[in-house]
């Protein structure tokens, strides 16, 4: 999410931040959406809502323990050409899996990470060596204890655990082509809980009737979840937060 505001003057700035093309971009009364190409798989939007919807509400400048992210097929040189354009970086440094990650910031104080790409991304980097960005990385969700918040995310969510380390683990949602979820335990903050930060990565549950399935299951077993924004005929999303007060979003579309 981008102020409504500057939308156009955002789209500019990740087009040239993120060196990505433009696949589509749509206009509404209360809705404007760019989204870019990734040179591998999948696409970024880049939007701007003006709705009071609680779905949209975003604590600008705050970030959660939920981290948005991006391989960087090339991320000593990302990170030494954004320190150069005066983009502001935390330190680059070996992340839990022994990859290098940093985080960045857009204009609007919204906190965004880049990774080093796992070896498995290998067919993906194949596809676009030389690219600034290459696509998404799964994102890293902090969490106070990991054991339980293992138990949490696959009795609610019915995730599949793939694997287990001291300090953090790889989850499966869907379907084994969708992205993975990495928990880390170490670095949660209490006081980045239940935070609705601009940059949110999205789940998608294709089809009507299960998306409403979903939701009513989340709400009977007593998950903090957010009204529905939207239809599930056209287009529908929802937030809920896990045991830690971490965000997460579902959407569908037709």
């Amino acid at each position: 999410m981008v102020p409504w505001e500057r939308y156009e003057e955002a789209v500019g700035w990740y087009i040239e931040t993120f060196d990505l093309e433009v696949e589509s971009q749509e206009e509404y009364l209360k809705e404007k959406m760019t989204s870019l190409q990734f040179p591998s798989i999948g696409l970024v939007h880049i939007k701007s809502v003006n709705d009071g919807h609680e779905h949209f509400n975003t604590a600008w400048g705050q970030a959660s323990n939920v981290r948005f992210c991006f391989d960087a097929p090339d991320i000593h040189a990302v990170y030494r050409e954004f320190q150069e354009k005066g983009i502001r970086t935390e330190d680059l440094v070996k992340g839990v899996s022994g990859l290098y990650v940093f985080d960045f910031y857009d204009p609007y104080a919204t906190r965004l990470t880049l990774t080093e790409p796992h070896p498995n991304a290998k067919p993906l980097l194949d596809m676009a060596p030389a690219s600034r960005l290459l696509g998404f990385s799964p994102p890293r969700i902090s969490v106070r204890k990991l054991s339980h918040a293992l138990d949490w995310y696959e009795r609610f969510l019915g995730v599949k655990t793939m694997a287990v380390r001291n300090d953090h683990a790889v989850l499966q949602p869907g379907k084994e082509d969708g992205c993975p979820i990495l928990l880390i335990e170490g670095d949660y903050d209490e006081r980045r809980a239940y935070h609705l930060p601009a940059a949110r990565p999205y789940y998608v549950i294709r089809g009507k009737d299960a998306f409403l399935e979903a939701y009513r299951g989340l709400s009977e077993q007593g998950v903090n979840i957010s009204p529905m924004a939207g239809h599930p005929d056209g287009w529908a999303a929802f937030h809920f937060f896990d045991l830690d007060g971490n965000v997460l979003n579902v959407w569908t579309f037709r």
